[in-house]
């Protein structure tokens, strides 16, 4: 890990973080970075991330769910698990980076909003 990537994650994830080029703000940019990523490049990303998820989603258990009262280190731990969620069907269902025979992700509108759980 280099000096511009210290501390930009919680310290037990701090082996991925060459791996925040993914870690991007809306659900567009995180599908667009898929698309223009190798399979080698997403396959290095899954590789890596894959075996934390269920570490990283233990983790973030103890903040808040919305992501404005996050501290920046977890705001980018919670970025690379949603690249996680958008890169794993490249690998795991398209075999590709994009997904084959439909429009182009360009063309639909994906919602960000964060969903407030029910609570009786």
């Amino acid at each position: 890990m280099n000096s511009a990537t210290n501390g930009l994650l919680p310290q037990q994830f701090s082996g991925l973080a060459g791996h925040l080029n993914f870690a991007l703000p809306t659900t567009k940019e995180r599908v667009r970075a898929r698309v223009n990523s190798s399979m080698p490049e997403l396959q290095a990303f899954y590789d890596d991330v894959g075996p934390q998820m269920d570490n990283i989603m233990t983790y973030l258990l103890d903040f808040p769910p919305d992501e404005k009262q996050l501290a920046p280190q977890e705001l980018h731990l919670v970025k690379l698990a949603k690249a996680f969620m958008a890169i794993a069907p490249a690998l795991e269902l398209f075999h590709a980076p994009d997904e084959p025979n439909v429009w182009g992700f360009e063309d639909m509108d994906m919602d960000d909003r964060v969903v407030t759980p029910y609570q009786a």
